[in-house]
């Protein structure tokens, strides 16, 4: 994995324009050893009241193509197409922000072929040699107002469970995982997890690392919205996901071992981590824009 994501979800929601933020974060020693055309994408982003609209990421951290190697390209995508966007993207720690004036989604989206290059990145002020790029999205759509529609929906729920030893935070970079598991009372969903004790790569150590990924045949829209827990804590994550034939959301840093300690999470001299999930088949009708 070249990248992970961390989730902030929308912070408001109008009838006709929607504001979220991504914060993609890259291992800077990267950046000159990818080759270009390599890139990684967020997991689908739904929005709040617009069940059928969701929107993501795609990066070449050394650029898409040969003219855009030393830079950074990024495409945003969204699930429809119409939509007007305004969007300011910032290299955190560092002085380098822009704007970007209103583009319209189309269905290939919108690319942005050199927008940082690797030298400004690696002027950023680095922690753990890691390079975090925060961009803030408005997307507004004037000739329709976005209300929640009305739809059938069902759900099921499922829980996996993992439990390590206290050991096993000092094994760099060791990973186990769940199997690939069919999803209590579904015949289409699929989840699994996987875990780095001591964190999945160098930027996370002295972490613990979790990885949850799912995929449905279903072909209607499935949400995911999981909660995770570390047993013996009040300790609780909580994110929605839009599931899809390959789903994946990280959390590089779930937690420190400092932080875990400190609330408990050690017990018996073993760490218990739950994930419990709600899988939820919407029954939507399509938008004709």
């Amino acid at each position: 994995m070249f990248s992970r994501l961390k989730t902030v979800f929308p912070a408001t929601v109008t009838s006709c324009e929607i504001e979220d933020s991504e914060t993609l974060t890259i291992d800077a020693d990267l950046l000159d050893l990818l080759d270009h055309g390599q890139y990684v994408m967020s997991a689908k982003r739904p929005v709040p009241k617009c069940k059928n609209l969701s929107w993501w990421i795609t990066c070449y951290p050394n650029g898409n193509e040969t003219d855009n190697e030393g830079y950074l390209s990024v495409y945003v995508y969204t699930s429809m197409g119409g939509f007007e966007k305004t969007m300011t993207v910032t290299l955190l720690r560092s002085d380098i922000k822009d704007d970007y004036n209103p583009d319209v989604f189309h269905n290939n989206g919108v690319g942005y072929l050199k927008l940082f290059s690797h030298k400004q990145c690696k002027l950023a002020d680095h922690i753990n040699d890691i390079v975090d790029i925060e961009f803030k999205v408005s997307v507004r759509k004037t000739d329709v107002i976005f209300t929640a529609i009305p739809s059938h929906k069902t759900s099921v729920k499922d829980q996996l469970t993992v439990t390590f030893d206290e050991y096993e935070l000092d094994r760099n970079h060791d990973f186990e995982g769940t199997l690939k598991t069919a999803v209590k009372d579904s015949e289409k969903h699929r989840w699994w997890l996987q875990y780095f004790p001591a964190g999945d790569c160098a930027r996370s150590k002295g972490h613990i690392s979790l990885f949850i990924k799912a995929s449905t045949s279903e072909t209607k829209m499935v949400i995911l919205s999981c909660v995770i827990r570390i047993v013996g804590t009040n300790f609780e994550k909580k994110f929605n996901m839009l599931i899809e034939s390959d789903s994946y959301i990280n959390f590089p840093k779930l937690i420190s071992h400092e932080e875990l300690k400190l609330i408990g999470g050690i017990v018996d001299s073993k760490i218990t981590i739950t994930c419990e999930a709600v899988f939820t088949t919407h029954d939507i009708p399509s938008l004709n824009l």
